[in-house]
């Protein structure tokens, strides 16, 4: 029996000496290990980066480290996470291109300086959704809040939301440990407009082949609506301003705004003929009587046409109420949350009457709240809950369920808008 127990020791050593010391290539390519599994592009944690780092001169670095993350998870690299930002340090600043080698693939970033300088918003819109459905892993914008260059920053465009009518996008300082927010609107980031970009970068070729890729025009092929806005919910009687921009690549013969009922029957419309690439339609703002919509459900639409045809550049449902009416949009709401790991929460507040404040907090088992954040307002009939993010410390929860509640007060009074358990485990 010992000298069995002996052989069997010898075997197991032997074999263990052997999985230690035999080359990465001496396995079959199919019997590597498999790891990890390949994580989800909106998974924020693949976008953290360290707390120590400052922005200042590595915005641009980050976010093509994005886009190289984002384009190595796409084509089912299980080692997405060796690309080092170190290295793509003084490659992505002041050149035409750079090559970027990682596991035996060469991804080739063609850099187009200034390209969107002097283009209107809506003609940076139409190219850069264009340019996205070609490339899903992001492009990296880049812009200046002022004349200094240290006001320069740079995030990475991964989408756009038709719904939303705007681009989102990765900022590198808003997922510094602590905050890691992952893909949120161009509005919350650092770089807070389209307006300001005045440059791009993509990946143009991957195993080595650069393609140059630069744009002789950046004017929309069909009219679009940019820089707009629209109503949510209204109290009846109360007043509402509308602003925005239609562009098209060729002259327009005719916009036209409406207020259409329930019915699809406009009740109130203003038509314009422009004979030019672009309309400013705030300038029909006081043709437009919102006080004077009885309460019900209305849709809020603009038209435009052009040598190519009529086309529907904006269609907006709302809704007109004689009582108090609180609502949340787009929210996130936790489920299940492990131990230590931070939550971002998310959610759009609207309501028809001036809101007084807006509460989000955590309660226990017991019914007592563990933290939570107030915030007091005054004339405002919207609210952002990612203001709040920083005060509410899932990570500091101990095991065990919760409740996630949100409340809003306007003058008619306090509406629960969110009671949600989850568990922390």
């Amino acid at each position: 029996m010992k000298r069995l127990k002996f052989i069997m020791g010898l075997m197991l050593s032997l074999m263990l000496a052997f999985t230690l010391f035999t080359p990465v290539s001496a396995f079959a390519e199919d019997e590597e290990p498999v790891g990890t599994p390949l994580p989800s592009l909106s998974d924020r944690s693949v976008y953290k980066i360290p707390k120590s780092i400052s922005h200042h001169g590595w915005c641009v670095t980050y976010s093509n480290y994005y886009m190289l993350k984002r384009k190595s998870i796409l084509m089912g690299s299980g080692k997405w996470d060796t690309i080092g930002p170190v290295e793509l340090r003084g490659r992505t600043k002041h050149a035409k291109r750079y090559s970027f080698n990682r596991d035996g693939v060469t991804y080739s970033v063609g850099i187009n300086w200034k390209t969107l300088k002097g283009k209107s918003t809506a003609a940076k819109g139409e190219f850069l959704r264009g340019l996205l459905k070609d490339h899903p892993e992001g492009i990296v914008i880049y812009g200046h809040h002022s004349q200094k260059d240290h006001d320069a920053h740079a995030v990475l465009a991964v989408s756009y939301d038709y719904d939303r009518g705007t681009f989102m996008v990765i900022d590198p300082v808003r997922n510094r440990s602590g905050k890691n927010v992952g893909i949120e609107t161009i509005g919350s980031s650092s770089i807070g407009s389209l307006a300001r970009i005045t440059m791009y970068m993509f990946i143009s070729g991957t195993s080595g082949e650069v393609q140059t890729q630069m744009i002789e025009k950046l004017k929309p092929k069909h009219p679009i609506a940019s820089e707009f806005n629209y109503p949510v919910l209204m109290t009846e009687g109360s007043s509402y301003s509308i602003k925005g921009e239609v562009t098209s690549e060729n002259k327009m013969s005719e916009v036209k705004v409406e207020i259409l009922n329930e019915k699809g029957k406009a009740v109130q419309s203003e038509k314009v003929k422009p004979k030019s690439g672009s309309y400013d339609i705030g300038q029909l703002d006081d043709k437009f009587r919102f006080g004077d919509l009885e309460a019900g459900k209305y849709t809020y639409k603009i038209t435009a046409k052009d040598k190519n045809g009529k086309e529907t550049v904006l269609e907006k449902k709302f809704t007109v109420t004689n009582k108090s009416e609180m609502k949340i949009k787009d929210e996130a709401v936790p489920k299940k949350i492990k131990q230590g790991k931070s939550y971002t929460v998310a959610g759009k507040i609207y309501s028809n009457y001036a809101l007084k404040n807006v509460t989000a907090k955590v309660i226990g088992e017991d019914g007592k709240a563990v933290f939570g954040s107030t915030a007091r307002l005054a004339n405002i009939y919207f609210y952002n809950l990612q203001n709040m993010d920083k005060d509410l410390k899932f990570s500091e929860l101990e095991k065990g369920k919760y409740h996630y509640v949100v409340t809003a007060t306007n003058k008619k009074g306090k509406e629960t808008l969110v009671d949600k358990e989850f568990t922390v485990k």
